[in-house]
């Protein structure tokens, strides 16, 4: 990043008696700024399966949040203060207008700032992080049976601690470890009460997360053994994309600012790289394809 503070200093002579000093005090909170991604950067890089960054990423993210910045300190730079510029005349109504501009450009480089980190999340975890399980991932079929044989596991395991815990108490942690039961199983269920007795383990909730894995599992599967399916209705092409898993509109041209809004109000984004307004493919992205399409 080279910018020098003397180039900048202009736009900050009708803020502040210090111009030169609000100059120095940007150029940092930018350099900062810049420095955040480029460690965001560096972590992801350094996890276990991060897909690399090509060469001139993380530069070309910091080029543009340099650009939004700049943006911002011109619209800043038409603002004033009547501390500095004198009372008499001075345009309030104006000044109001453009300090609102200049407000809503610094929200611009903020909001930039974390696009942008969410975007080197999504280049190095194209299928998401934190062990979120997407659709589109080539793998999800196998995460998603792993995931449930744990959870099969745990909670065939937690019914086994029950029965142990009813019958020894605050002692049973001998005769779960005796039993086999997991670790984390153990450590949950000698959670203590008031009373001093644990407090149990619940099977409810992971009974619900077997069923909702399962429920996953046959949709994709049902999504897979389908493939891709294509169709047209008044010039759009309607794709259901099950290798991205993506319900994708295909429009012959751009569409206007009202179809845009309809596509935007039922959960469709615009995708550079697919050239398409998309959303998950399951029931309620079909759903909301036909609402925009009868509408087209």
């Amino acid at each position: 990043m080279n910018v020098d503070p003397k180039s900048i200093e202009h736009y900050f002579n009708n803020l502040t008696h210090f111009p030169d000093r609000r100059a120095r005090l940007e150029i940092d909170a930018l350099a900062a700024r810049l420095q955040t991604l480029r460690v965001k950067a560096s972590a992801l890089q350094a996890m276990p399966d991060a897909a690399p960054f090509l060469d001139d990423t993380v530069a070309a993210l910091c080029d543009r949040h340099v650009t939004a910045t700049r943006t911002y300190w011109s619209a800043e730079g038409r603002c004033a203060s009547s501390m500095i510029t004198g009372p008499a005349n001075f345009p309030v109504e104006r000044n109001r207008k453009r300090l609102a501009t200049s407000h809503k450009r610094s929200g611009e480089v903020s909001a930039h700032l974390a696009a942008a980190q969410r975007r080197l999340e999504r280049i190095a975890f194209p299928h998401g992080m934190g062990g979120t399980i997407r659709s589109a991932d080539p793998d999800a079929l196998a995460k998603l049976r792993a995931e449930l044989a744990d959870k099969q596991e745990w909670h065939v395991m937690a019914k086994a601690a029950n029965v142990i815990l009813r019958k020894h108490g605050a002692d049973a942690r001998p005769h779960l470890e005796a039993a086999g039961i997991r670790a984390d199983v153990v450590s949950r269920a000698m959670w203590l009460g008031p009373n001093g007795q644990p407090w149990g383990l619940t099977t409810t909730n992971s009974n619900a997360a077997v069923r909702r894995i399962e429920d996953r599992i046959k949709g994709l599967e049902r999504m897979k053994a389908r493939g891709t399916v294509e169709r047209e209705a008044d010039g759009v092409r309607v794709v259901e994309n099950a290798e991205a898993a993506r319900l994708q509109l295909i429009f012959p041209a751009k569409p206007d600012a009202e179809t845009i809004g309809r596509l935007k109000s039922n959960g469709f984004r615009w995708s550079p790289r697919e050239g398409a307004w998309q959303r998950h493919l399951n029931n309620a992205g079909r759903w909301a394809a036909e609402r925009v399409l009868q509408a087209v």
